[in-house]
């Protein structure tokens, strides 16, 4: 369990990508870099962009969504 089983962390900003948070090992890839999410667990962080992150996620059909808040 906790951060070890977390594959990458998906971020749309490009400079971003190739670089790591502190204390978490996987590293940051964009969303085209991941082949398919349909298989996926994700966990919403950007509460400023939740709402079109649950969308898009939810278009790509993944299997878990954690999402931290209550989107009205």
């Amino acid at each position: 369990g906790g951060t070890k089983d977390i594959e990458c962390v998906l971020d749309d900003n490009r400079d971003r990508a190739g670089l790591v948070y502190p204390r978490l090992k996987p590293q940051i890839r964009l969303p085209a870099e991941v082949a398919a999410l349909c298989d996926a667990a994700i966990a919403v962080l950007a509460l400023d962009s939740a709402r079109p992150i649950v969308r898009r996620a939810m278009e790509h059909g993944v299997r878990y969504l954690l999402c931290p808040m209550q989107l009205s």
